[in-house]
């Protein structure tokens, strides 16, 4: 009787394991394939600008050129190339192109360890069962699979939360609490390394320091927290050291993001969120798309579930895994800047609290056999949903980018010598050099659509209508790479009438250009697209934008031009 139930549990364990890998396996995939997806054109400017570029021109004494991040990211890609350099005997991997896919490498490693680590959550916390289908639902987030394919920061951010939470279930163990202040303190160093606004996780952390203070365990704990704290302090100074030698263009560069992130310093790829509301719109145009709307939705019951269950039963670490996303949603969602990547740090939460509802729902559903079914079948089609969200958006890196499609289109359909105006200010200037083909082949002129409506004096708006009229004239072909431009004037219409006015007279047909091709990318899984239009801009622009092509067909003169877009 007792092999035969050491047995069982043997093959119950087992089965779990095999079950846990297979999630593992899966999520990479999802994650490790094709990361050179744009074929090293730099696509997301917080790859190129902010690390891969001074990772590849990084010299002695090491200082990274610039302080929009920390400068752990610069130095671990730096070191992945090196040490590629070595295996391969290629000094081609010094290259920030190559360097560029080193961080997409460590990006993709970091979001597979994450499933791992919220099953180990998941299974501390409350059980094995919530831990796997924490770990399932981790797999699947879209979140994470765009980051895994982006060389940016966020994804260690994400970590760096992660072990924040692992800690602060250790601290407040009675044995072994000392792991949990150099596990936290570590973490928080590293990950403030990469961008010093990890340390939003730190006061989760001191909280958890204070709940497991005792008057006997008083002097003992303070003293590891002060020691983990210098720990932490050194950690963060070996990997990003000129934050302290270099501190006053740390700071200069500190405030100057502080401002760009609240609104006080206004630059044009911050207009979008002009208007916009804090919280409400994390919560209808970023949150619902990288995690999908049933993790959203069942993240946030979980949320207060566990807050009330906390309070009830006086449990500190439910309490804590409460506080510690709340606090970090609180803090960021609050910013005039509401980029999508700012959000990616909670979805191993939510799919940790999204477990914990479902399951806990379903446990308390075992004595009325009508609900259980339904409750069963809520769980399968949550798991089913998010999994076919996440095959939809891995799909665009199955395809060609937008943009490279289109430049292809465009060597192969315009031809030479022929006039295109541009947006200067898009995340890419098209066409792109592809197939042994160069931009320099057309005429190429470019308006700045951002500034039509600066100028205060409407002398100066004339001026800038009558150069877009000459242009818009003399172009035989318009090519708008992205929608960063016209989705967000025409939203804001008032602020920005002649911008608005201009695109929609595009659009229509009014200024005698026609859409000759269109290249769009959404997410597609069994024949059903999901157009992501209404998502955060850059959830968008950076891998999948639409990219629209304008033949002038009327050439109509600049004069009727001029007229049209004044409203003469």
């Amino acid at each position: 009787m007792k092999f035969s139930h050491y047995l069982k549990k043997t093959i119950n364990l087992t089965r779990k394991n095999w079950l846990l890998i297979l999630v593992i396996l899966v999520g990479a995939i999802l994650r490790f394939y094709n990361l050179n997806w744009d074929r090293g054109y730099f696509f997301n400017p917080d790859e190129s600008n902010n690390i891969a570029h001074p990772s590849a021109n990084l010299k002695f004494p090491l200082h990274p050129g610039n302080f929009v991040y920390g400068s752990f990211n610069i130095y671990l890609y730096r070191l992945g190339a090196l040490i590629m350099s070595l295996l391969t005997g290629s000094q081609a991997w010094s290259q920030a192109a190559q360097i560029n896919i080193i961080g997409r490498f460590v990006s993709a490693t970091i979001s597979v360890c994450l499933i791992f680590l919220v099953f180990f959550l998941g299974k501390r916390l409350f059980s094995s069962r919530v831990g796997l289908l924490a770990a399932v639902l981790t797999s699947f987030n879209v979140g994470l699979i765009q980051a895994a394919h982006f060389g940016t920061t966020e994804i260690i951010l994400t970590l760096g939360g992660v072990l924040t939470a692992i800690a602060i279930i250790v601290i407040l163990k009675e044995k072994k609490y000392q792991h949990g202040y150099l596990l936290g303190m570590i973490s928080l160093g590293l990950a403030a390394g990469a961008k010093v606004s990890a340390l939003v996780f730190l006061p989760s952390l001191l909280l958890a320091h204070l709940f497991a203070l005792t008057r006997k365990n008083f002097l003992a704990r303070n003293q590891w927290l002060i020691a983990a704290g210098l720990l932490m302090f050194l950690v963060f100074f070996l990997v990003f050291p000129f934050s302290i030698l270099d501190f006053p263009s740390f700071k200069n560069a500190f405030i100057n993001e502080r401002n760009i992130a609240t609104g006080e310093t206004p630059i044009f790829f911050s207009g979008q969120f002009q208007r916009t509301k804090p919280y409400l719109f994390q919560l209808t145009k970023v949150l619902p798309w990288t995690l999908g709307w049933p993790v959203l939705i069942f993240g946030l019951l979980g949320l207060f579930t566990l807050f009330f269950q906390s309070i009830k039963n006086n449990d500190e670490k439910k309490y804590l895994l409460f506080f510690l996303p709340t606090f970090y949603f609180l803090f960021n969602g609050s910013l005039f800047v509401k980029w999508t990547r700012y959000m990616i740090p909670l979805s191993p939460f939510f799919c940790l609290l999204t477990a914990f509802f479902l399951l806990e729902i379903y446990n308390q559903s075992q004595k009325r056999k009508k609900i259980k079914p339904i409750i069963s079948f809520i769980i399968i089609a949550v798991v089913a949903l998010q999994a076919l969200y996440a095959m939809a958006f891995f799909n665009i890196y199955q395809r060609p980018d937008t943009r490279i499609a289109a430049s292809e289109w465009i060597y192969r359909n315009l031809p030479p010598k022929k006039t295109l105006l541009l947006e200067p200010l898009d995340v890419a200037s098209l066409p792109l050099s592809v197939s042994n083909r160069h931009p320099s082949e057309y005429s190429q002129i470019w308006f700045d659509f951002y500034a039509l409506d600066d100028p205060p004096e409407w002398p100066r708006k004339v001026a800038l209508v009558e150069q877009l009229s000459n242009q818009l004239a003399t172009s035989d072909y318009l090519l708008i790479g992205s929608r960063r431009v016209y989705a967000n004037r025409l939203r804001l219409s008032d602020l920005y009438p002649l911008t608005t006015r201009y695109y929609l007279l595009l659009f229509d047909g009014t200024l005698g250009f026609d859409k000759i091709k269109e290249f769009s990318s959404y997410p597609k899984v069994l024949g059903v697209e999901i157009n992501d239009d209404m998502a955060e801009e850059t959830f968008q622009v950076f891998d999948h934008p639409k990219v629209m092509i304008f033949k002038n067909t009327k050439k109509l003169p600049s004069d009727a031009l001029k007229s049209l877009l004044l409203n003469d």
